[in-house]
């Protein structure tokens, strides 16, 4: 039996009293969300995608705050070492401007 004889054995039977199509009105309407049921579900909803929304961009400006103090680091790290290196290539370049010194000068002796 398909949906549309049950319908229509159900009206059969109720006929036309009142008082019993009002009863299976409200069996069927009571378990079907009303449009007011639905507004507060949307609400709902929006008010949840607003609060992710700004819990997201709070995160985001937390990670891009860190990226740029990591790169603050990484720069001055690099700036200490490029300056170690710097002065340490110096002094051997010292050190061997001096050795060759001594060797021209025992050559020219």
């Amino acid at each position: 039996m398909d949906v549309n004889e049950l319908a229509n054995k159900i009206l059969k039977a109720i006929g036309d009293d009142a008082q019993k199509r009002a009863t299976l009105i409200g069996l069927l309407v009571s378990d079907v969300a009303t449009k007011q049921d639905f507004a507060a579900i949307l609400a709902e909803l929006k008010k949840m995608m607003k609060t992710s929304n700004e819990r997201f961009e709070a995160m985001n400006r937390m990670f891009e705050e860190q990226r740029e103090d990591f790169h603050l680091s990484l720069r001055l790290s690099i700036e200490a070492l490029n300056k170690s290196l710097t002065e340490k290539i110096s002094a051997i370049g010292s050190r061997c401007g001096i050795m060759a010194e001594r060797i021209i000068e025992q050559k020219v002796k």
